[in-house]
């Protein structure tokens, strides 16, 4: 295993502060903050936060092959579907999406939650930026152009689940494949 150096840098040149980081939208209700890039560690992982209105979808079902994900729950509550398990996360609570297995995530309270997430290794970050360029040009519901997206990222979307997930979870979705 390689060590990891961040070489000659200023200590106050990681402090990020609330309101600082790149921050990328999904629609009307869906965002994603970047908090350290995977170019800024070295390609070993990024952190990002995904905030998550009341009742909304955070993500579909879907399959990294290539990435782990440790997501802690900031504020409110989320509900993850991994695998078959549907398992509940409160403020504070861990969870850890490991690569190769499918899941999903939404925000089944009344209140805001908030998710902050270690992906491991980094630069998967890149496909929200291309993502939200899809959201932004209309490109999102072409399936082509999604599916070539994805394939770049190493990653299986169910894209059946922008539909079964609302229904079975009585979730909302701004997402125009639904």
């Amino acid at each position: 295993m390689s060590d990891f150096v961040l070489g000659e840098f200023d200590p106050r040149s990681l402090v990020v502060g609330p309101e600082e980081g790149t921050t990328v939208h999904f629609g009307q209700a869906k965002s994603v903050r970047f908090i350290i890039t995977g170019e800024q560690t070295g390609g070993h992982y990024s952190i990002v936060e995904h905030p998550v209105a009341p009742g909304f979808v955070g993500s579909p079902y879907h399959t990294h092959h290539g990435e782990d994900q440790y997501s802690y729950v900031l504020e409110g509550s989320v509900n993850v579907l991994i695998g078959d398990d549907v398992v509940e996360v409160p403020t504070g609570g861990f969870i850890l999406k490991p690569r190769g297995i499918a899941h999903a995530f939404w925000n089944p309270g009344p209140e805001p939650a908030a998710v902050l997430e270690l992906v491991a290794p980094g630069g998967f970050e890149q496909y929200f930026l291309e993502l939200a360029d899809l959201f932004e040009s209309g490109g999102v519901s072409n399936p082509t152009a999604f599916q070539a997206l994805t394939a770049r990222y190493n990653l299986e979307v169910d894209v059946s689940s922008f539909v079964w997930l609302p229904e079975r979870f009585g979730l909302v979705t701004d997402d125009p494949r639904a």
